[in-house]
């Protein structure tokens, strides 16, 4: 009985090939598009933070980005992707800063317009901050005093009152506010302290700070609805009308005089 040789022994198999009877199989490493997603985030994030003076620079963090994920999605396509995020990013992003470039070269051809408009679109968010501010002051004042100061010129000469940061806003808080004297913390919180007329988008409008401290942005029908509701009040408790004090009238500049 003759002896069966020995089979020949098997090669290894080759790296990278699939087995036979194992079905082929290729794996692709997808390609990176951290940097055009943070493009497009920052991008439509520019839009509404341009509400708040920050959007510009937002934006033109989204559009180097964004250029940056473009240009490496057309150098290397195997490695980068995400185009179209990158190209929506730049688009995105390009709004706040190209109207950061129309407000300057408005400015630059006109300053004392612009200025006067920006202060105009301002004006609401600019007495807003400066009402809170009186009314921390307020606060820290009656905690000294334990009662309301008697006018707006004795709460700023013992209690600092933060002037509002707005670029080109008088540096007096106080400027423009009508003060009611008379009224205490204990008081109801909804009495009115103190109040200042603003504009709003076109539409003129009342700031009012309340006794609890809270600034409420009124149009003139609620303001005088609200005024004549707190007037009652106080007469039907007090036994007399609330004592408002005006602001100071601003000095008239006076003419150079010629030499």
């Amino acid at each position: 009985m003759s002896v069966p040789p020995n089979p020949p022994p098997a090669y290894p198999p080759s790296p990278g090939y699939p087995q036979p009877g194992e079905p082929y199989s290729q794996t692709f490493a997808a390609p990176r598009t951290g940097l055009a997603t943070a493009a497009l985030v920052l991008g439509i994030i520019s839009i509404p933070a341009t509400c708040v003076c920050v959007g510009p620079v937002v934006g033109l963090v989204a559009v180097i980005l964004g250029i940056i994920a473009t240009a490496r999605a057309g150098s290397q396509p195997a490695t980068y992707g995400g185009r179209g995020r990158a190209v929506a990013g730049i688009a995105t992003g390009g709004v706040p800063v190209v109207l950061l470039l129309v407000v300057l070269v408005a400015a630059s051809l006109n300053p004392g317009a612009f200025r006067s408009r920006f202060l105009k679109f301002f004006s609401a968010a600019q007495t807003t901050a400066n009402l809170q501010s009186i009314g921390t002051a307020l606060s820290a004042y009656q905690a000294k005093y334990q009662e309301y100061p008697p006018d707006l010129a004795t709460l700023a000469h013992s209690t600092p009152i933060r002037a509002t940061p707005f670029p080109g806003a008088s540096s007096d808080p106080t400027a423009g506010v009508w003060y009611v004297a008379g009224v205490k913390p204990t008081d109801p919180p909804d009495w009115i302290v103190a109040y200042a007329h603003a504009s709003m988008w076109r539409r003129s409008v009342v700031i009012v700070l309340r006794a609890n401290g809270r600034p409420d942005v009124l149009d003139q029908p609620r303001f005088d609805e609200a005024l004549a509701k707190f007037e009652q009040e106080y007469q039907a408790r007090r036994g007399e009308p609330p004592t408002i004090l005006a602001p100071p009238a601003e000095p008239e500049s006076q003419p150079a005089e010629e030499p």
